[in-house]
């Protein structure tokens, strides 16, 4: 295997203190160590071992020159490179522990390549590669499933990116946002994220397929710091990784969610068979007798330029067990079962909350039901909530159904009406002499209601005397010809001042 300039500095810089001249770059691939002796052939791209520095070498950039005098100083001399070793040492010595570093990368390649051919897994693939690296590897999906991990478990819990736990939501986050991890999304060479958003650096290697990202291999910097060398092994590995991680047979196929397929059936299918939907419910240990909850996120664009989408289901799932996520349309549709939670209506939201606000989704909440026949209803509410509530209260981002209800039906009962042809006809008039006479009738009725027909605190309310109310009352009465004394037409009114303010000018 010929490796690259930036991986032998960093080798034989655990050994020996270097000086290096010239280009370092890390794509440039040498073949294995020679001595260097005037007069003979020379073959470009090798490592040539001196013992003292000479003046007249062949100009090759892609060759290295590695001298053993502690006093050499090639100067000018940097259209080729060199290293210097300053430290005592023959080049006999020098020769055997390149070949030794020559000879590890050998046996990786070679193991890898074993691996790829006969069948092996991507543990055994992983594994092989983080006895070179020395630091713990991680391999993700596109979204941030992860697929295989080695030596993860040396790093502190706050490092351990991507593990399915509070951590891990707040990262995805943070990424999605970051312009620099959008950069590096499609980049074909490796790329060394900063430490600054998720507390641990990474070079990030991403696996393509059929031209486009589908994994990302990321070498986490644990005790041994990272080195640009380490981005030269993972882009000879990403060549290797690929015909295991996609035609190994022994790599699990989709998994199979039987919970999810009848909760999707029961949202999206108006003619689905209800018996067999609750049977598989039962099966699934969500009995009739359960109390359900639903809630619609609606996601952002950041979420499905990313892939964060089963992300989110995946951590929702993980902070509330007895619950199922899936995308719908395009939402995510989340079934709760508050009895196998043990928690109501209210704290099963407060779970959710910080996570929602973090994650820059909405939500729109049912009310909390039993019965399986239910589920299709409570999706419903869900989505009235979140889209009436968008409408409403844009500046919120959790809209409940039960606080939404009567606009709702407001809005159901104008569809075919509009409001001023629904509402107290009397009412109406009553506007209209308030307009024509600079009377206050229409506001003092409504504060009238508002007060349960509580005439002494309509009268505070309004910042009037007692009698001056009583004395309105029976002008408004005359006109409605009413005595208030119907529950109906009280009801009637009240309604109809919903209605004028739900339909604006009447």
């Amino acid at each position: 295997m010929k490796l690259s300039k930036q991986l032998l500095y960093d080798r034989l810089s655990e050994s020996y203190t270097i000086t290096a001249f010239g280009s370092m770059d890390g794509q440039t691939e040498l073949g294995s160590p020679l001595f260097y002796e005037k007069g003979t052939e020379f073959q470009r791209g090798h490592v040539y071992l001196l013992d003292h520095w000479e003046e007249d070498l062949p100009v090759d950039s892609t060759s290295l020159f590695v001298v053993c005098e502690s006093q050499a100083e090639p100067g000018g001399r940097t259209a080729n490179s060199f290293f210097v070793i300053r430290d005592p040492v023959s080049s006999i010595s020098l020769y055997n522990k390149i070949l030794k570093i020559y000879s590890i990368y050998d046996e990786w390649k070679e193991e890898t390549i074993r691996l790829s051919m006969e069948d092996g897994t991507l543990e055994e693939m992983l594994t092989a590669t983080y006895e070179v690296l020395g630091n713990p590897l991680l391999l993700l999906t596109a979204d941030f499933q992860v697929v295989g991990e080695v030596g993860m478990d040396s790093l502190p819990s706050e490092k351990q990116l991507f593990r399915m736990n509070t951590g891990s939501i707040e990262v995805i986050n943070a990424l999605k946002q970051d312009p620099l991890y959008n950069e590096m999304q499609e980049r074909k060479e490796p790329f060394l994220f900063p430490d600054q958003l998720m507390g641990v650096r990474f070079w990030n290697m991403n696996i393509r397929r059929y031209e486009r990202t589908t994994h990302r291999l990321l070498l986490l910097e644990g005790e041994r710091p990272l080195k640009g060398a380490d981005a030269y092994v993972l882009s000879i590995f990403s060549k290797t990784l690929p015909h295991v991680l996609f035609h190994s047979q022994e790599q699990p196929g989709v998994q199979e969610r039987p919970l999810q397929e009848a909760l999707e059936r029961a949202v999206s299918d108006r003619s689905a068979d209800y018996m067999r939907i609750s049977q598989q419910l039962l099966t699934a240990g969500w009995n009739t007798g359960h109390h359900y909850l639903c809630l619609v996120l609606q996601i952002t664009y950041l979420d499905q330029k990313n892939l964060t989408i089963p992300a989110i289901c995946r951590y929702v799932e993980a902070l509330l067990p007895d619950s199922c996520a899936f995308p719908f349309k395009e939402d995510i549709v989340v079934f709760l079962n508050l009895t196998r939670l043990n928690l109501d209506e209210e704290e099963a939201s407060r779970k959710l909350t910080v996570f929602i606000r973090d994650s820059f989704l909405k939500a729109g909440y049912s009310r909390a039901m039993k019965n399986h026949w239910n589920l299709r209803r409570q999706y419903e509410q869900a989505v009235i909530a979140l889209h009436l509530g968008n409408e409403k209260k844009p500046y919120l981002w959790i809209y409940h159904f039960n606080d939404l209800a009567l606009p709702y039906m407001l809005s159901q009962v104008t569809r075919q009406l509009p409001s001023y042809m629904l509402c107290h006809e009397k009412l109406l008039k009553l506007k209209e002499l308030d307009l024509a006479q600079n009377t206050e009738y229409v506001k003092t009725l409504g504060v009238y209601l508002d007060n349960h027909l509580n005439a002494v605190q309509s009268a505070k309310a309004l910042f009037i005397h007692r009698s001056t109310l009583l004395y309105r009352l029976e002008k408004i009465q005359n006109i409605l010809e009413t005595r208030f004394e119907d529950p109906d037409e009280i009801l009637y009114l009240m309604l109809s001042f919903r209605l004028m303010d739900h339909g604006g000018n009447v």
